[in-house]
């Protein structure tokens, strides 16, 4: 925002402070929102207007998203983010600022008029500034999040701002420049993007961390998990080049869930993850997935013995198949009426216990198909 715009803006937000007297409006919730329209370029529309105190001052802040692009296209539209902040001079007239949420390259924050929403949470609990910020910046304990959904309503896009405060001064006069947007690592007012996340299936937010699912190219529905933590300065999933940090695993899952008859599955290697996800609650879980003959092994000091003792935590990298065997084994029982069908899938798996450094572990697995059903006959190591 430039010096001109920046006057014709507080100039504007002096004649709404006025309207907001006169009219007698408060900071309750069923007080009137304000027409914002004329402060924006006539391109952009507002889509909401939310009240919520983003900068825990007490008051609530009026937050809009407003459409700037492709107009006509409600379902998809790009939406952006601005919160107007209303600043109390007595005796003088209140002034209100806006601060619009800046992401990395001023990309769009949601997508879709209906499908873009707003809340606020403490998805990240420990901030830690480095020495290029003020001792005395203050920040908002709670993160604005923005987010929209796909077509299925799954969140596949989020942005996180926090609020950040190293001013030294209150704001008194309104030909003052001091509340600015605000350049990282400087002194002023502004929102501080913490994370922006984009997910072919979905993004989960949770409590200091944030799981990305992009779906894999295959026949078994997987999806690969990658889980992000919030390591980057200052204090969030972006380092310092405005870059979202590594993330810290990334695990093939299922990308809707185990499925209810997984056994009857015509794809064996659901069967081998679906057995790892039990295992990993508890090594002598997934017993329904072996036959008599592999639990019998299991209780063994063989290759299920040490199976079991490296796999507390099992983070799956490659599934490998042969749809090719599993084809002319099918033909084959299905000529003779009858018949064992019998398959391999390989795994690549990263082992975690406690205590001790991960491991990757290669493995095969055989399988057979009896009755309609897939179960796991025998394990064997590969990078033994």
């Amino acid at each position: 925002m430039n010096r001109s715009a920046l006057y014709k803006m507080i100039l504007l937000t002096l004649v709404i402070g006025s309207a907001l007297i006169l009219s007698g409006c408060d900071q309750r919730e069923e007080s009137k929102d304000l027409d914002f329209r004329f402060a924006m370029p006539a391109s952009w529309q507002v889509v909401r207007v939310l009240r919520l105190d983003t900068n825990e001052d007490g008051d609530n802040e009026w937050v809009i998203l407003y459409s700037f692009d492709e107009p006509g296209k409600r379902d998809f539209v790009p939406i952006r983010c601005a919160v107007y902040h209303l600043f109390r001079r007595d005796p003088k007239l209140p002034v209100i600022y806006p601060y619009h949420l800046q992401a990395p390259g001023w990309t769009y924050l949601g997508e879709g008029e209906s499908r873009t929403a707003v809340k606020m949470g403490d998805f990240i609990t420990k901030v830690a500034l480095d020495d290029t910020y003020p001792p005395e910046t203050r920040f908002a304990k709670n993160e604005l999040l923005i987010q929209s959904t796909d077509g299925d309503g799954f969140v596949n896009r989020v942005s996180i701002f926090q609020w950040r405060d190293s001013s030294t001064k209150e704001f008194q006069d309104p030909n003052e420049i001091l509340i600015l947007p605000h350049e990282p690592k400087g002194r002023g007012q502004w929102y501080q993007c913490l994370g922006l996340f984009e997910g072919s299936l979905k993004v989960e937010v949770e409590t200091d961390q944030v799981k990305v699912w992009e779906r894999t190219n295959d026949r078994s529905q997987f999806a690969m998990v990658n889980t992000y933590k919030p390591t980057g300065g200052p204090g969030g999933y972006l380092d310092e080049n405005d870059q979202t940090v590594p993330p810290v695993s990334s695990c093939i899952d299922f990308a809707f869930g185990v499925p209810q008859d997984v056994a009857q599955s015509p794809y064996p290697e659901k069967v081998v993850m679906a057995f790892l996800k039990e295992f990993t609650v508890k090594p002598d879980y997934g017993s329904r997935f072996l036959t008599d003959a592999a639990r019998q092994r299991r209780k063994g000091k063989g290759a299920w013995h040490e199976f079991a003792n490296h796999s507390q935590q099992v983070c799956v990298k490659v599934v490998s198949y042969g749809p090719g065997n599993e084809t002319r084994a099918d033909m084959q029982a299905f000529s003779q009426g009858h018949g064992v069908i019998a398959t391999t899938v390989q795994t690549l798996s990263e082992h975690r216990i406690q205590g001790k450094a991960p491991r990757q572990v290669n493995v095969e697995w055989r399988l057979i198909k009896e009755d309609n059903t897939w179960k796991i006959d025998d394990v064997r190591y590969l990078n033994k």
